[in-house]
């Protein structure tokens, strides 16, 4: 076989269950009919077997963390992609399409755009609230801003 290929990077050690050439585990739950791969920090393959459990529940539920990897624009050109079929539908107006589109533009995508969803903290968006407020922008305004990031994360 190949180098670089998959039986390298795992091999299937129980039913959705993985041992990565690190050592490390992985394991595969369905969400939404689809195939979601988590690496755990499991030592041992019955600790593997309960957090494959654990998000199991949750991806039944329908509350299964995002990818790790996905990035803040990633997330922000998926929700805006939704809200402008939403405007095209008239269920949302035009106007407000636009002026989301121009708050990630030039406001957050800057100042987010390239980290990890999964790595922002509540200290992140603080900083980025003081950044607005040190700009000179209206209270108003910034309050809006945080409003498009909220909808980006919900």
């Amino acid at each position: 076989m190949a180098a670089g290929s998959r039986s390298d990077r795992r091999r299937r050690v129980a039913r959705g269950i993985y041992e990565q050439s690190n050592g490390r585990y992985a394991v595969c739950v369905m969400a939404d009919g689809r195939p979601r791969f988590r690496t755990l920090n499991a030592g041992t393959i019955s600790e593997a077997r309960r957090q494959r459990e654990l998000l199991h529940r949750i991806a039944r539920i329908g509350e299964l963390p995002v990818s790790p990897r996905l990035t803040f624009a990633e997330a922000a050109d998926r929700w805006l992609a939704d809200f402008e079929a939403k405007a095209t539908a008239g269920e949302r107006r035009d106007r407000t399409l636009d002026l989301y589109r121009s708050q990630l533009h030039c406001h957050l995508l800057p100042r987010l755009g390239r980290r990890q969803l999964a790595l922002i903290t509540t200290g992140d968006v603080v900083a980025v609230m003081h950044e607005l407020q040190t700009e000179r922008l209206s209270p108003w305004t910034i309050k809006r801003i945080l409003g498009a990031l909220s909808c980006v994360f919900t």
